[in-house]
């Protein structure tokens, strides 16, 4: 039997959200009002694509972040 579970792509625009900031060194996005943090290693899939650009697949998005589906396969 299949795994017919999809994860979607989803992408985070840095320069596009100034309500979080991205640590690289510990790949933490963190909520800057709170300070609420999320370890996005966790994800099955993330990565950091040209500068201000954040991607993880999953099946829901991250809980900090205006986080967008990309369509992609």
């Amino acid at each position: 039997m299949g795994d017919n579970n999809f994860e979607p792509r989803w992408r985070l625009d840095l320069d596009d959200d100034a309500t979080v900031r991205f640590d690289p060194d510990t790949q933490t996005l963190t909520k800057i009002s709170t300070g609420e943090s999320c370890y996005l290693g966790d994800y099955p899939s993330f990565a950091v694509e040209e500068p201000g650009c954040l991607r993880v697949r999953s099946s829901h998005a991250p809980p900090i972040g205006k986080w967008y589906v990309t369509g992609e396969e």
